[in-house]
């Protein structure tokens, strides 16, 4: 990204005032590292994030300071004087622009819940990164530049310029100038015009999008293996089920290790589960499908044992959940609460296409057989009810009698005493006898051995029974249609009539929360962008025009998405909205300003051509400030990483899967609105003017009449 940004800015600026330029990047990257290490974070692959999204912003300052100054040079200025004058006349644009970005970020540092907690050291780095940005293009560029300037520098913009750079900025602004003449004599057709391709692209992304995930579709790497089975098993026979469906795993090429464990930790224990473990896939050179296909196969292999249920949750990075789709049922009686599971379970499995690894929290049924002693009875034939309880231990785990120490350990062994074990069995106890001062009496004659239902736990939360179902999706993207889908026929049931409340959690519940955040989020970014903007140019329909940048971005990204055939992603997309929000109202800052400044510096010369000559002026930084940020998210974007030391080329990696739905819409979303906003703005700008104009020439026929 540094490589592909300096040869734009040195192809288009030169290289003296290219390296003033490039030298904003180590400059805000150190000053980055020092501030996080002041507040006590640690560098991790978010802050890297963080610095590379922050890469193609920085330089923007800097490059709207030396082309003025540069501009001045030319005009005949010493370096000091130009340099001065461009710190001065570019300092409330370039403060305003660099505070609206801010501005964007700022929200999300407050950022609450799970996935605030995971994602906050993206806007923190930003934030950093853009006010050391700040600080370098305001302060130290013109004073570096005063020094190291050179007025010769001048020659580049001049007409006898022979540079392929400047010959192309020079030819395409003269095109430019060309078109801006027909949007300001015809704004509303312009306007209108702009607006209807906005309109079909977001009806057309409505009937074609992807759907929408919650952070990112992922190539995993691994996934978690859960074996379920209903049975009381021994230990053996779990090992015997567990060596099973490690040999079908084996038999997967593409997998580079296989670790199952028969029985699960207490704090796991669950009435269902065998065993569990992972599996690790090899990696992507080795290989000719893909994680998601591996994972596939994983399950396809796993089928057929007979009563075993194998589980396959892939990995997929980021925070992590029990399934994409958690279904919680609440009530106040234990009974409907599992019924309404039970329902709820059947349909899942049955009606609902497309889930895989449907599971439940509800214990499978087994049996445990409880001993009632009649207590009157037995104290009426002179029986100790605990000589009955010692009775029973005997035919079970055994009677502790003592302990003793070995000489070669530390740990005391107990003593218990049980009966052979052709004895210990359930219909034993009904042979035994027990002493009384009568003599020997049968067991049975007080006792009654009754089967009853085994219950490991009993799942409560605020006072309530609890049940939870969870499945995953054969599409992740396709999560919130599904969950719709369920949604409709929980409200069709109508289980609230007998005090049962069912709700989606995790995941879903997640989704939900970002979203809403993303929208909270993004309209106080707006607000406090517009606060900044009313305060600098004192005028609300200028500040809304600058505004509209951020719609047309939204806009852009939608047509990005449809372009890569990629899902809706409420994390990150969510992100390069807010982002986008806060770097495209910049274009439309310099234009707004230039405008007012050269209305104000020729007030008798016509606000059409005003406005045309102010567009040819800020046509060049306008395109390197744009372009070197979407350079700076090219190669991610792109899927392409280039290793220029080992000279070795990535394609796909799994860091890009995290992050190439983000750059691809901060990609699509900023190069479509720039393209718009220089289309739109000066036929904006100019309809005020032509509508007075129209309205005037109204009124003076009329008067002639």
């Amino acid at each position: 990204a540094v490589v592909l940004i300096m040869i734009l800015v040195v192809a288009s600026m030169g290289f003296r005032v290219s390296m003033l330029v490039g030298l904003s990047i180590p400059f805000c990257f150190l000053m980055t590292y020092l501030s996080l290490y002041l507040l006590g974070y640690e560098v991790n692959f978010l802050v890297m994030m963080g610095l590379l999204l922050g890469m193609g912003m920085l330089i923007d300052g800097s490059i709207v300071v030396t082309e003025y100054a540069d501009r001045k040079i030319s005009e005949g200025l010493s370096r000091l004087e130009a340099y001065r004058l461009a710190s001065k006349r570019m300092f409330t644009p370039v403060l305003a622009s660099t505070g609206t970005t801010i501005a964007a970020f700022i929200p999300l540092i407050f950022w609450p819940g799970f996935t605030g907690q995971f994602m906050r050291y993206l806007p923190i780095t930003v934030s950093i990164v853009l006010a050391s940005s700040l600080f370098y293009s305001l302060i130290l560029i013109p004073v570096l530049g005063s020094y190291f300037g050179q007025s010769s520098s001048a020659l580049k913009l001049g007409k006898d310029s022979d540079k392929t750079g400047e010959i192309i900025f020079d030819k395409l602004s003269e095109f430019y100038g060309k078109l801006t003449k027909v949007f300001v004599k015809n704004p509303g057709e312009t306007m209108i015009l702009t607006l209807a391709i906005l309109f079909t692209i977001v009806t057309t992304y409505n009937f074609y999008g992807k759907g929408t995930v919650y952070f990112a579709i992922v190539d995993p790497v691994k996934a978690q293996i859960t074996i379920r089975g209903r049975g009381n098993f021994s230990a053996l026979e779990s090992k015997q089920i567990i060596e099973d469906v490690e040999e079908r795993l084996l038999k997967i090429d593409e997998l580079e290790s296989v670790f199952l464990r028969s029985g699960s930790p207490w704090w796991e224990s669950g009435g269902d589960k065998i065993g569990s473990g992972y599996v690790e896939v090899v990696p992507p050179s080795e290989r000719d499908i893909s994680g998601l296909e591996i994972m596939e196969l994983v399950s396809k292999v796993t089928q057929g044992i007979p009563g075993i249920i194998v589980e396959a949750e892939a990995d997929m990075g980021g925070p992590q959940f029990d399934s994409p789709i958690e279904l919680e049922i609440t009530g106040e009686i234990e009974s409907e609460v599992m019924t309404a599971a039970l329902i709820a379970e059947e349909y899942m499995r049955n009606e609902v296409k497309g889930l895989t690894n449907i599971f439940s929290s509800q214990p499978y049924p087994s049996v445990e057989w409880s001993v009632e002693v009649d207590k009157q009875k037995a104290a009426q034939l002179g029986v100790n009810v605990g000589d009955v309880g010692a009775l029973v231990q005997m035919l079970t785990s055994g009677f502790k009698v003592g302990e003793f120490r070995p000489d070669d350990s530390k740990d005391e062994v107990e003593i218990r005493v049980r009966f052979p074990s052709k004895d210990r069995t359930i219909t034993g106890i009904n042979n035994l006898n027990v002493t009384t001062k009568n003599g020997l009496i049968p067991v049975s004659s007080f006792i009654n051995l009754t089967p009853k239902e085994n219950r490991a736990t009993i799942n409560r939360r605020n006072g309530k029974y609890e049940q939870e179902i969870g499945a995953s999706t054969i599409d992740e993207s396709a999560v919130a249609e599904k969950v719709a889908e369920m949604q409709e026929w929980i409200n069709a049931q109508n289980f609230s009539k007998s005090g049962i409340s069912m709700t989606f959690t995790g995941m879903q519940e997640e989704t939900e929360e970002v979203n809403k955040f993303m929208v909270m989020a993004g309209i106080t970014a707006l607000f406090i962008m517009l606060i900044l903007l009313l305060t600098q140019f004192n005028s609300f329909y200028q500040s809304l025009l600058i505004l509209s940048a951020v719609f047309m971005s939204f806009v852009g990204v939608l047509l990005g998405l449809l372009i890569a055939n990629r899902p809706f992603s409420s994390t990150m997309t969510g992100i390069s909205i807010v982002t986008l929000a806060g770097i495209v109202v910049n274009n439309n800052i310099v234009l707004i300003d230039t405008f007012n400044r050269l209305k104000f510096e020729s007030p008798e010369t016509d606000r059409l051509e005003v406005i045309r000559a102010t567009c040819q002026q800020r046509l060049r930084p306008i395109i390197l400030t744009s372009v070197t940020t979407i350079f700076g998210l090219l190669p991610l974007a792109m899927g392409l990483s280039l290793d220029l030391l080992g000279r070795d080329i990535s394609i796909g990696t799994r860091v890009v899967d995290w992050w190439q739905n983000l750059a691809l819409s901060i990609v699509f979303g900023l190069g479509f609105s720039t393209l718009l906003t220089l289309i739109f703005t000066p036929a904006a700008l100019a309809l005020p003017y032509v509508l007075r104009e129209k309205f005037n020439q109204r009124n003076l026929e009329k008067v002639e009449v």
